[in-house]
């Protein structure tokens, strides 16, 4: 997400702010009236893409997919054997070799 439009637009109106109340109390008048007619739409542009953001940030959560979930995200995969198939001593560590790899794999 791009937050430097709207981390620019924040320091705008602050200094905005700063630079409008500094100037009432210095007793610059067209200062103070050039930058009390910017800080308001400098305010509303700021408002608006504050909530611009928070909904993106609302909508990627919601649809980002959630993860470590562990056995209910995947199912876990068994060997398939035949219906009449009889495994041997050599085939079911074969087996079981291959059923652990795939776990240290996952």
């Amino acid at each position: 997400m791009r937050f430097r439009l709207l981390v620019t637009v924040a320091a705008l109106a602050t200094c905005d702010y700063l630079l409008w109340n500094w100037s009432l109390a210095a007793n610059h008048t067209v200062m103070a009236l050039v930058s009390g007619l910017t800080l308001p739409l400098l305010s509303v542009v700021f408002a608006w893409l504050l909530l611009l953001t928070a909904a993106r940030v609302i909508l990627y959560s919601v649809r980002k997919p959630r993860r470590g979930s562990g056995a209910q995200a995947r199912p876990e995969r068994t060997p398939a054997r035949g219906a009449g198939a009889m495994s041997s001593p050599g085939q079911a560590s074969a087996s079981s070799a291959a059923s652990s790899s795939e776990k240290l794999a996952a």
